[in-house]
């Protein structure tokens, strides 16, 4: 429903001055406010249809995967609320994720120009709403529990230890993250042609083709990409380094409700690239035909 973003790809991150600021303001909601698991399993959304005066499960759901004794289970329960007055728009999605039988709600969102945003999503709310059966569950908080400022400055500390080799036409670059940690712009949206395709300046694509897998690359366009390679760099090192401090290893959802943006750190955050290796064939022989 809402979409989840890496911190790089915030709309509020326009340099890695900003990237750092908002790493610390992540750190700061894992820290008081709490962060969740993000759960696998089938999205599905109700919402109360005043025309039969019950609640219905939106035509947008493909519920192949889920039971029709869950269905009836869920509508049932929801069906039971005495007081409907507060959902009786059709704009206002009660949405769940189920995983094989076990049903788990997330929260009441709003459609807005097409978007979705958050309307309720309190303990409350959602205990109100999973006390209606014993069938559907509340995705557990999870909170950082020591000061987010410490995290953020061992992770600082972690980071600018670091430094990335990158394989250029006139050789081997070495960016050391310690001294590109300033307040250089970055490229959410502007594009790089890269092995004859167009690529986003902050793509994870792109980093891993250039970093993972040693591809080759103009000076000149390393430079003009570098500090976006960076902010990749340093949130994939967030992901490990936030996954490191706990014993379970896992996706992270972390709602910032006053931006309206949901934080997202990956256990696995690299792009699937294979690298094709091109043959090639000297004259008289051909490729033979399959």
């Amino acid at each position: 429903m809402i979409e989840s973003t890496h911190i790089f790809k915030s709309n509020k991150v326009n340099s890695i001055s900003k990237l750092l600021i908002t790493i610390k303001h992540v750190l700061m909601l894992m820290n008081k406010k709490g962060y969740y698991e993000k759960l696998s399993g089938t999205k599905v959304y109700c919402s109360y249809n005043n025309t039969i005066n019950s609640f219905e499960v939106d035509n947008e759901n493909k519920l192949e995967d889920v039971s029709d004794n869950i269905k009836e289970t869920l509508l049932d329960s929801l069906n039971s609320i005495k007081e409907k007055y507060i959902y009786r728009n059709k704009n206002k999605k009660l949405t769940f994720i189920i995983n094989k039988e076990e049903i788990f709600y997330i929260g009441m969102f709003y459609n807005k120009n097409n978007k979705y945003h958050v309307y309720d999503i309190s303990f409350n709310h959602i205990q109100e709403i999973a006390s209606l059966s014993k069938k559907i569950k509340i995705n557990k908080k999870r909170k950082i529990k020591t000061h987010y400022k410490k995290v953020y400055d061992d992770f600082i500390k972690h980071i600018e230890k670091k430094e990335i080799s990158i394989e250029t036409f006139k050789g081997k670059k070495t960016l050391k993250i310690k001294d590109l940690l300033s307040d250089k712009k970055v490229n959410i949206y502007k594009k790089i042609v890269y092995k004859n395709k167009k690529k986003y300046y902050n793509s994870i694509e792109l980093y891993t083709m250039i970093v993972e897998n040693s591809e080759l690359i103009l000076d000149y366009k390393l430079n003009l990409i570098k500090y976006d390679i960076i902010s990749i760099y340093i949130c994939k090192e967030l992901c490990n380094y936030l996954n490191n401090l706990n014993s379970e290893v896992y996706d992270y959802s972390i709602y910032d409700i006053e931006n309206k943006i949901n934080y997202k750190i990956v256990k696995n955050f690299n792009s699937v690239y294979n690298k094709i290796k091109e043959i090639e064939l000297l004259p008289p022989l051909l490729p033979i035909r399959m």
